[in-house]
C-alpha cells in the first residue's frame, strides 16, 4: 500500500505524487478519504518513497464508484518531466463490449497527442466493477500480467509479452520507473498499491 488517501481533503494529492497543478488544482485530488479526478480527465504519478521501482514492478488501485471507463495504471514511466514521463505502460480498462482491458506502451506520452501501441486486448474476464482492483505487474523480460480480484478471490485477466528487443520493441521494458494511474473525469478509486516485486 501506498497511499490510502486517508487524509483531509485537497485540492491535489499532495507532497507525494507529480502531477499536473494549474492555479493550485489538479485534475486527480483527495476526496472523502479517496482519489478522485473532478476535472478533466487527469494523471498522477507516484514520487513518494521508494518512488523509482525496479525491473519487475507492481501496481493496483481499487474502482471505488462506477466510472470506471478509461482509467488505467502506469507502470514503468521514465523521460519527460516528474508529472509527464514520455515512455510508459498503459493498462487501461474500458467499458466496451461488455468489458476490456488494453494493454499500451507509449513513448510520446508527453504530448498533446501521444501515441499508443496496443500490444494485448483482454476481453475473457475483464469486467471490472466499483469494490474489484485492478493490478498489473511488469516484469524484466517483458511480461505484464493483468490480475482482476472481486472480493477474496484474484484471478489473470490475461498476460502478454511486449518485445524489449527487435523490431516493434518498446525497449524501455527491460527497466524499472515510476507507476501512476489516469482516470477519466468522474472516476474514484481507493488504496494505491506497487512497487519492486520478485
Amino acid at each position: 500500500m501506498l497511499d490510502n488517501f486517508n487524509r483531509a481533503n485537497a485540492n491535489t494529492l499532495g507532497g507525494n505524487w507529480s502531477q499536473i497543478v494549474l492555479f493550485g488544482n489538479a485534475a486527480i485530488r483527495v476526496n472523502s478519504n479517496q482519489a478522485v479526478d473532478l476535472l478533466l480527465p487527469g494523471a498522477a504519478y507516484w514520487n513518494g518513497t521508494g518512488n523509482n521501482f525496479g525491473a519487475n514492478q507492481a501496481g493496483a488501485f481499487t474502482f471505488a464508484n462506477t466510472t470506471l471507463n478509461n482509467a488505467a495504471l502506469v507502470l514503468k514511466a521514465s523521460g519527460g518531466s516528474a508529472s509527464i514521463p514520455a515512455n510508459f505502460i498503459r493498462v487501461q480498462y474500458q467499458t466496451t463490449g461488455g468489458g476490456r482491458v488494453l494493454v499500451q506502451t507509449t513513448t510520446n506520452g508527453n504530448t498533446f497527442s501521444p501515441n499508443y501501441v496496443t500490444r494485448a486486448t483482454f476481453t475473457t474476464g475483464a469486467s471490472f466493477a466499483n469494490g474489484n482492483t485492478l493490478s498489473a505487474v511488469a516484469r524484466a523480460n517483458g511480461t505484464v500480467e493483468v490480475y482482476k480480484t472481486a472480493g477474496a478471490t484474484t484471478s489473470l485477466v490475461g498476460s502478454v509479452i511486449i518485445p524489449t528487443t527487435g523490431g516493434g520493441a518498446w525497449t524501455q521494458g527491460a527497466s524499472g520507473g515510476r507507476i501512476g494511474m489516469q482516470l477519466p473525469s468522474g472516476a474514484r478509486v481507493d488504496n494505491f498499491s506497487g512497487g519492486t516485486v520478485p
